[in-house]
């Protein structure tokens, strides 16, 4: 398909399609190859060569400017005057500027005002969108006494108004909120007692249920507990009546059956874990060697009456109690001597899941441990060895290697940090023998791992 060479803006059309194809700057010589642009006088037309090239690359990138969308319109007309203010706007802020939209269309178009703080916090992080400035709080303050023009603006106010930055803001920037006021030329008052009353009233909406006086003095925009005590001179749950809160839910008590419920639910998802590794229900004996417990076995008794019952809660059928003879334990013992080729320890009697745990033997048998080892006939076997210092560092080495294996990479201190049937001992005990982890590490033939700090905030 010919061209007419003869118009400017086809030529440079060419050109731009020229450099497309050869996906670089054109020389003199690939114009010279083209039979279309070959005859163009780029000299007499451009200037130069060069300076058509840069014209053709102007009208390659030309970006094609798109519509706003609503969003984009209203976050542009934020930013810009956040721009001419230098500070993050609050929602009263955005009501009264005569450049904005009413905050109220800014939550309708982003389905909630949180969910647009989240939209600029994502998109310009910078802004600190949560954290109202000193500039903002000012004038949000200014702007409350602005509509209340008969009365001092008072920290009930401000608590019950949505548009105002959050209650802890006063506190975190100026001190307190009488400071707030100061800073902003407005007259302070002191509290009166509906006021310390609808405070509380806000704190039991938010928490669902009584407060206690934990959560008033874990609460930096709340009066503290020894302040309720000293203006009313009565118990907190008469304060809590004057406030109207009698009704609702005791925060005590819910706490604590809140505290025991999460208990219980750990004790469970822990039980089924372990039942799950074992492909059967626990036995009582099994929680001495589960490397995924949290707590020893009585603990899961006190929580549910008998260990029976806590099976039953985790949705598990408890195994019924086997009667073992004396004869049964002799020779599990005796096997595991032979497997070892000396007296076997309780501690290795305990880590092998294939045996009663030592608890049986001292139930058969009796303390101390040499009454097991003597009822099996194993007191002339040979005692465990005494291993010399190289001897143990050079097992260590093994199972440090072995453990690398496993994991398919260098193992860390939190890897082995609790004793498995695969690892025989724990990573202090590699630490004590080498001095130092890392220095086991490098014993092995690895480079310690280095811990990563997170660098600290400037602010």
């Amino acid at each position: 398909m010919r061209y007419d060479t003869r118009d400017d803006k086809t030529i440079l059309k060419l050109l731009s399609k020229k450099i497309d194809e050869l996906g670089r700057k054109p020389t003199l010589g690939d114009i010279q190859a083209d039979p279309q642009l070959r005859s163009v006088q780029f000299r007499k037309r451009f200037g130069n060569l060069n300076k058509a090239i840069d014209l053709a690359n102007n009208l390659r990138t030309k970006p094609t400017q798109k519509p706003l969308n609503e969003k984009e319109r209203l976050v542009l007309a934020l930013l810009n005057e956040i721009n001419a203010r230098g500070y993050m706007l609050s929602r009263i802020e955005i009501d009264y500027c005569p450049r904005l939209e009413d905050s109220s269309v800014y939550e309708k178009c982003f389905g909630g005002w949180d969910s647009f703080l989240d939209y600029l916090n994502a998109r310009f992080p910078s802004l600190r969108v949560r954290e109202p400035s000193r500039e903002c709080i000012i004038s949000s303050l200014k702007l409350k006494a602005a509509e209340q023009p008969s009365s001092t603006v008072k920290y009930v106010d401000v608590v019950q108004d949505k548009r105002m930055p959050k209650n802890h803001c006063y506190r975190q920037v100026f001190g307190s909120f009488k400071d707030a006021l100061c800073a902003a030329g407005l007259s302070t008052t002191r509290r009166s007692d509906d006021e310390f009353l609808v405070l509380l009233q806000c704190k039991a909406e938010e928490l669902g249920r009584q407060p206690t006086a934990h959560d008033v003095d874990a609460d930096e925009s709340l009066p503290a507990y020894k302040t309720y005590r000293e203006r009313f001179q009565k118990p907190w749950n008469e304060i809590l009546k004057l406030a109207g809160l009698n009704q609702m839910p005791d925060g005590h008590r819910q706490a604590l059956n809140l505290d025991k419920e999460k208990k219980r639910a750990q004790a469970i998802e822990e039980l089924q874990n372990v039942a799950k590794r074992l492909g059967r229900a626990p036995r009582y004996s099994d929680l001495s060697r589960a490397t995924e417990l949290s707590h020893a076995a009585g603990y899961y008794i006190d929580h549910f009456g008998t260990f029976g019952a806590a099976v039953r809660a985790a949705g598990l059928v408890p195994i019924e109690r086997v009667t073992i003879t004396d004869a049964e334990l002799v020779e599990e013992l005796r096997r595991k001597a032979n497997e070892l080729g000396y007296q076997p320890t309780s501690s290795e009697v305990d880590r092998d899941p294939g045996m009663h745990s030592s608890a049986t033997f001292y139930h058969h048998f009796g303390k101390p441990w040499a009454k097991s080892l003597m009822a099996a006939g194993l007191g002339d076997f040979p005692t465990k060895p005494e291993f010399t210092t190289e001897q143990k560092k050079a097992a260590a080495i093994k199972e440090l290697k072995a453990a690398a294996e496993r994991l398919g990479r260098t193992p860390a201190f939190n890897d082995l940090k609790t004793r498995t049937a695969g690892m025989p001992h724990n990573a202090y005990y590699y630490a004590q023998l080498f001095g130092s982890f890392p220095e086991a590490l490098r014993a092995a033939g690895f480079n310690s791992t280095k811990r990563k700090r997170t660098p600290r905030s400037p602010h």
